[in-house]
Formats: C-alpha cells, structure tokens, sequence
C-alpha cells in the first residue's frame, strides 16, 4: 500500500466562507472560483475486515462511524490501491491509521513509515496515534527523528 499527502506546503489553497457555502482556489491556477453548497456529511460503518479490537478502540474515542470518504479509503488500501490525499480539515488521520493499525493487529510483524513535512506535524500525528495504540492496548512502538 502506498499513501500520497499533498499538503498546503507544495499546493496552496485558500478556503473561505460565504453565504452559499465553501469555495476554494489554488494561487497557483487563474480559473475562476468553484463554489460548493453546504451539505451535512455521509456516513459507513465500519468495514468488515476492521480487527474488533480497533473498533473498540475508536468507539472509546466517540467514533462509531466513518465519513464516507474515510471508509472508500480504507477499503481502497486494502484492495492494494494508491491512496492521495490533498485537501485540510477532512480528518485524513483515519485514513491512513486505520489500514496501519488494522495490518498490524492481523500480521504482528508488519511495519509502517510515515513521513509528515515538519517536526509539528509529526509529533502531532504521532500523538494521535498513539492515543489510539494505546486504546488497542497491543504491543506497537511509534518513534520519531
């Protein structure tokens, strides 16, 4: 499985607020801004294949479902698939802890890298992470450099 990130750091969008809801552009296009209405988000269960132990874990952290698009997700990295991610705010952390965590309940010995582009945003990742290794309460060591 290999996971993609874009971040504000390499396409930087602008997010704003109006009336008729969110519209987003990038600095680096000149196409006109694309509006978006609001709308209340779409939920999945859990998929199958997600090790009890990890449901358990994220129910204790209040979560009993996935948006729609953390489910897809998930269930495209078990399928084998490439994963890419670009926009904020979207609680990507799911995406990529959820298939992580999952293969390393199911198969002990498997290993994960993360990269993050900077030392905040790795220790903030690795934090919630481990909020959740802990909640699994199974032997997964996290590390950063």
């Amino acid at each position: 499985m290999t996971f993609y990130f874009w971040s504000a750091f390499h396409v930087p969008l602008m997010k704003s607020f109006n009336p008729g809801g969110i519209h987003a552009t990038s600095h680096l296009a000149s196409q006109p801004l694309e509006y978006f209405e609001k709308r209340d988000g779409e939920y999945r269960p859990f998929p199958e294949f997600i090790h009890s132990v990890l449901r358990e874990a994220l129910r204790q952290k209040g979560i009993d479902h996935l948006f729609s698009h953390q489910a897809e997700a998930v269930i495209a990295v078990r399928e084998g698939k490439d994963l890419v991610s670009s926009l904020h705010g979207l609680r990507k952390d799911p995406l990529y802890n959820i298939p992580v965590l999952n293969a390393k309940l199911s198969q002990p010995h498997s290993k994960a890298l993360y990269l993050f582009p900077t030392k905040a945003l790795s220790q903030d990742q690795m934090f919630e992470l481990q909020n959740l290794i802990d909640r699994v309460a199974k032997p997964v060591a996290t590390f950063t450099v």
